[in-house]
């Protein structure tokens, strides 16, 4: 196509060359043969019109022609490919048949080889069914031999046995008879020996009775005494122990109605319940007014002398009580 284009080319120059030189020719060459020179420019714009035409439908038809070409080829190109593809599609086509016909050959010999395997195997099971039924009749007949054989045998030895285990059976009554005569006149011995152990018994048992009765009144007594004198003891250490507790009370009772201010405008005619709670160094810990003492001023002024008595009066450990409750009356300090 490139070579085309330049020939082309190479031949509008020749042309234009060509008629550049016709028209010198005449605009030059003429006026040496005639007398008076012709209009030169008019025929020369008649050729170079003339040219450009020729070559606009020289170049036309050069584009036409490649154009031409170039659908040509594409259609040759297009119809190669599709005879490409239609040979390809038939290639495919075949090798998907011969692949179908060679499988459905091969699975038609592995059938085949199947159902002679299959008959083999059959005839084996058959042979070896046959073999195991001989075989097992033999073992039959062998086993229904042996065990009458057998039975036999065991008839024979409990035939033995049972006349052995009758001379057995005899002499071990003989000898049960003589054993339970021996084992009577054995038990009539320790029985009477019981008897008489049980008889020697029952009479210590009832002397033990007797004495331990004897013993258990004594220290019954014994106790009843102790418990009288204990009881008696334990009247005294009470009373006393009372009186202690009783001075114990006394003295704080005493301690906080010393220390009790009168409100004013109020008496000392009156008494309440006081709850306080102390620690054994007679430390007070909490001030309570059970029953009031009337009024509030009054409750106050016994509290305060509750606080003021602090640390309370102590005594004897034996009557210390961490929640002494009693009845305060300003008579008795």
């Amino acid at each position: 196509m490139w070579g085309t284009r330049v020939d082309v080319a190479i031949a509008l120059v020749a042309a234009l060359l060509g008629h550049a030189a016709l028209a010198a020719l005449l605009f030059f060459g003429l006026p040496l043969f005639q007398s008076e020179p012709e209009p030169v420019p008019t025929v020369e714009a008649l050729i170079i019109t003339d040219v450009e035409g020729r070559l606009g439908r020289i170049q036309r038809e050069q584009t036409e022609a490649a154009a031409a070409r170039r659908a040509e080829a594409v259609r040759q190109q297009r119809e190669r490919e599709a005879q490409a593809q239609r040979r390809a599609a038939e290639q495919l086509a075949a090798q998907r048949a011969a692949e179908q016909a060679e499988a459905e050959a091969k699975a038609r010999q592995q059938a085949e080889e199947r159902a002679r395997e299959q008959a083999r195997e059959a005839a084996e099971q058959a042979r070896q069914e046959q073999a195991k039924r001989e075989a097992e009749a033999k073992a039959r007949a062998e086993a229904e031999a042996k065990a009458k054989a057998e039975a036999e045998r065991k008839a024979r030895e409990a035939e033995q046995r049972r006349l052995e285990e009758a001379r057995k059976r005899k002499e071990e009554e003989a000898r049960r008879q003589a054993e339970e005569a021996r084992k009577r006149e054995e038990e009539e011995a320790r029985r009477k020996a019981e008897e008489a152990r049980k008889a020697e018994e029952e009479r210590q048992r009832k002397e033990q009775e007797r004495r331990e009765r004897e013993a258990a009144e004594q220290a019954r007594r014994r106790a009843a005494l102790a418990e009288a004198m204990a009881a008696e003891e334990n009247a005294r250490e009470q009373a006393a122990l009372a009186s202690v507790r009783d001075d114990y009370v006394f003295r704080i009772k005493q301690k906080i109605a010393q220390n009790w201010i009168k409100p004013p405008g109020m008496g000392d005619g009156f008494e309440c319940r006081v709850k306080v709670r102390q620690l054994p160094d007679g430390s007070v810990i909490d001030v309570q007014i059970v029953d009031s003492c009337g009024n509030q001023a009054l409750d106050d002024s016994v509290i305060r002398a509750v606080n003021k008595s602090d640390p309370l009066p102590t005594g004897d450990s034996r009557v210390f009580e961490e929640t002494l409750i009693f009845t305060f009356k300003p008579q008795d300090r």
